[in-house]
């Protein structure tokens, strides 16, 4: 009988979406029973960065690009007790990631200020030296291995 597929290369491209949503995705990653390895091959953005970070090998290849940014609510009408309400989420959501980001991530504080005024852009390059990944190659799946493709809302 064949051998269960042991490792998993996942290929993320991604524009982010709920915080919440990533930060479980990043823990089930994370404690997954298999060895798991992602890449970036464009572009992955937002709260997907915080997803890719679940895994012990991380590449990008040599043109894909990083953004991350703090947690943010788009502007609707609000009464003044929710927005309190909101301000208090934001705050909850900012500090799980921040501890996310600070227990992966080595910036400068120059750089974790930037990130803090605005969206912060990265580059292969600057993943690597940032800690966000761990090599800069190519998407590379063992030569005949299964590949699917899962395009999520």
């Amino acid at each position: 009988q064949k051998q269960p597929n042991k490792r998993l290369h996942l290929l993320i491209q991604s524009t982010g979406g709920i915080i919440g949503d990533g930060i479980a995705l990043y823990n089930l990653l994370r404690k997954a029973p298999f060895d798991l390895c992602v890449y970036n091959a464009g572009s992955i953005q937002s709260i997907a960065t915080v997803c890719f970070l679940a895994a012990p090998r991380r590449i990008a290849n040599s043109n894909a690009t990083f953004m991350l940014h703090r947690a943010n609510c788009g502007a609707q009408p609000m009464t003044l007790p929710k927005l309190e309400s909101v301000l208090v989420s934001l705050r909850i959501e900012q500090n799980r990631l921040d501890a996310i980001l600070r227990e992966h991530l080595n910036l400068s504080d120059e750089q974790w200020t930037n990130l803090g005024n605005h969206e912060f852009w990265l580059t292969a390059d600057d993943a690597l030296k940032s800690g966000l990944i761990t090599e800069i190659g190519d998407f590379s799946p063992p030569k005949d291995s299964p590949v699917w493709n899962f395009n999520l809302p």
